[in-house]
């Protein structure tokens, strides 16, 4: 992967791909409930001239379960809506894993759009304590001559916890005490 570093006047290191950068944002979330529903969006960054993607998002579905997939505003900045399919969406890709598997393009005779955004919006619902990463795969990303654009690409993560609740908070409080007390009573009663 080529990186340019960029150093600005105020003394700040920007870190830059050469490639345009398909990701997972947030890059990392924690949700603190099960049954939690929460977004991640797959984004493209300093992209020029896209046309058409294709990606693949592999999940833990032993902790999380998808729950929908739209299309991002990103192509539609084209003035058309795009053509966006989902080819597969699955919590039982395997044993372990789920997949939602993405195809979108633009249609007829239009440029192809440039910058930063949002290509797709996909819903988890958090059944199960434990970590996911969101992984890209097989991703394609093209120019109207259907050329390939080459990218670099960024998987996200979660986490889920345990819900946090004031009956938790009693639990907690009463775990850190009760040694605190024996303890004293026990020092109280030593000669």
């Amino acid at each position: 992967m080529t990186v340019l570093l960029i150093a600005s006047m105020s003394g700040h290191v920007e870190v830059k791909a050469a490639f345009p950068q398909m990701f997972v944002y947030p890059p990392s979330q924690t949700v603190d409930a099960i049954r939690e529903v929460f977004t991640a969006n797959v984004c493209i960054g300093d992209v020029f001239n896209l046309y058409a993607y294709e990606f693949k998002l592999y999940y833990n579905s032993t902790v999380l379960n998808g729950t929908s997939a739209v299309s991002g505003p990103f192509l539609e900045e084209s003035g058309q809506a795009p053509y966006f399919y989902v080819v597969a969406f699955s919590d039982h890709y395997n044993s372990t894993y789920g997949i939602v598997w993405i195809v979108s393009t633009l249609e007829e005779n239009v440029q192809g759009i440039d910058g930063n955004g949002v290509l797709a919006i996909i819903k988890f619902n958090a059944t199960a304590l434990g970590n996911s990463t969101l992984s890209l795969s097989d991703l394609n990303l093209s120019d109207p001559n259907e050329n390939s654009i080459p990218y670099v690409s960024f998987d996200g993560t979660v986490t889920v916890l345990p819900e946090y609740t004031a009956t938790n908070a009693i639990l907690t409080l009463i775990l850190i005490a009760m040694p605190i007390l024996f303890i004293t009573r026990k020092m109280r009663k030593t000669p």
